[in-house]
Order: structure tokens, then C-alpha cells, then sequence
């Protein structure tokens, strides 16, 4: 029998069976859980236990850590303020063969998941702040964010003004597409503002925050802004000057030491 035919007869012999189900591609499944989170919290030298303190909550950039403000709290411990610095959620690989960083985000590309989870770490915010009070007499509550920390400092504080009497951004980028117009306005005459971003930073432009301070003095907000000309980084000279903004740069011995900003 010629080749050909008979593969003509194995294929109408084949029409009509069944063919085998394709299977699906494997896929990412997204949902919500309870979190255990963790922060560092820092105390003043002279710490009065029964004393009300400003709490300062810090966010560190993206592939940091709480740890990362140890030097900048060791350089200041005569201030009059809790310092708690939490961690993020979501582990970021910083590099090949390096340890691993925090996230406040969870970086994927599905815009769906983002208005899953980008409410979720602002909640792990609010539950911050509300097992400090629980557990330390806390006054005025301030939350500062570094880089990628800013952007969920902006959230958080102009989400709940009830609760963060100021936000402080530093080298961050300001997120537009997830703050509502309600949330400004309500905002506007309680919150008040501090941005500063170095002029030599090479990750996030100094265009972000000058576009942020513009975006927010519009729309009716006092901005207190600081350029300075350092990188991608809070300088001591920086810290202390927003620790000075929230009324905790003096103690009772007198003033914090005068660094350099640069």
C-alpha cells in the first residue's frame, strides 16, 4: 500500500476521537492572609516610661531593612521621641548571592493585585501604630518614608490624618494613581508636610519630590521642603532636622548637636 494512502486512512480512521484536554499553564494564585510583622523601636537615653513621647515611624526603601536606620538613631539618642521602624512584608532579592530585602509592595505587574495589597500594608501601618499606643505612652504620631518607604508614608498619612499628625518623605515618589482627591482635601488642614530629596540622587530624580510639593501645595497643603546636595539617602544632618520638625530635636539638657546637612 502506497505510503501516502495509508495515511490518508489513518487519518479518517482518527477523525471523531476524542482529543486530550490541554492542560493549563501554571499560574501565580494571589490571596490574603494574617501577617506577623515585625518593627525595631528605639527609646530616648534619658526614656521616662511614664512620660507621652512623639512616636516617629520610618520606612525603609525597597531591598532595606529596619536596621537600616540603626546609624541615624545612634546619632541622635538624646532625641525625645519612640523611633519605630518596622519591616516590610514582601522579600526583595537586592542582588545575585545576597541577602534578602523587605518590600512594602508586592512588585508584579497586575494593576488587580496592587488594589489588593496596597490597602492591606497601609492596614499593617495602622496596626502599627495602634500596638505602639498599646504598649508606650505616645503623643503626636509622625511616619517618615525613605524611597520606596515614602510612597506608602504619603498612603498611609493622607489616608488617616485622624490619626499621623505629619508625613516626611524623603527621596520618594509621590502615588498619585492611589490617592484620591477626597483624601487630600480631608487632609489638607491637619497634615502637615515634610519632603527633602538629595539633588545628586541617582535612583529616584529630585523632579519626584519637587513634583510632589507642587501637586500638594495646590491643593492647599503648607510643604515644608529641604533639598539638599548628597544622594540617595538620609544624611544625619537631614534626620536631625526632621527630628527637630516634630518637635523632638531637644532635650532636656539642651539641643541636638548642629551636622551638616550635605
Amino acid at each position: 500500500m502506497p505510503v501516502f494512502i495509508a495515511l490518508i486512512l489513518l487519518l479518517i480512521t482518527t477523525v471523531g476521537l476524542p482529543l486530550a484536554a490541554a492542560q493549563p499553564a501554571a499560574r501565580t494564585h494571589f490571596y490574603e492572609i494574617r501577617h506577623v510583622m515585625s518593627c525595631q523601636v528605639h527609646f530616648p537615653a534619658d526614656y521616662d516610661p511614664a512620660r507621652a513621647y512623639p512616636l516617629l515611624i520610618a520606612l525603609h526603601g525597597s531591598g532595606g531593612g529596619p536596621m537600616d536606620f540603626d546609624p541615624l538613631w545612634k546619632k541622635h539618642t538624646a532625641a525625645q521621641c519612640i523611633f519605630a521602624a518596622p519591616e516590610g512584608p514582601y522579600p526583595f532579592p537586592v542582588q545575585q548571592g545576597a541577602s534578602m530585602g523587605r518590600s512594602w509592595y508586592l512588585l508584579v505587574k497586575d494593576r488587580r493585585i496592587w488594589e489588593l495589597a496596597d490597602p492591606l500594608t497601609v492596614q499593617a501601618m495602622m496596626a502599627t501604630v495602634a500596638e505602639l499606643k498599646a504598649s508606650y505612652k505616645v503623643g503626636p504620631v509622625y511616619i517618615l518614608g525613605f524611597s520606596q518607604g515614602a510612597s506608602l508614608a504619603y498612603q498611609a498619612a493622607l489616608g488617616h490624618p485622624e490619626v499621623f499628625s505629619g508625613v516626611l518623605a524623603v527621596a520618594g515618589v509621590f502615588p498619585e494613581e492611589s490617592i484620591r482627591p477626597a483624601e487630600l482635601e480631608r487632609a489638607r488642614d491637619s497634615l502637615r508636610v515634610f519632603i527633602a530629596h538629595g539633588s545628586r540622587d541617582p535612583k529616584v530624580p529630585p523632579r519626584q519630590s519637587e513634583a510632589a510639593r507642587a501637586l500638594l501645595e495646590k491643593a492647599g497643603f503648607q510643604v515644608s521642603f529641604q533639598a539638599f546636595k548628597g544622594g540617595h539617602t538620609v544624611p544625619p544632618g537631614l534626620f536631625r532636622q526632621a527630628l527637630d520638625w516634630i518637635g523632638a530635636a531637644s532635650s532636656p539638657d539642651g539641643p541636638l548637636g548642629q551636622e551638616s546637612i550635605d
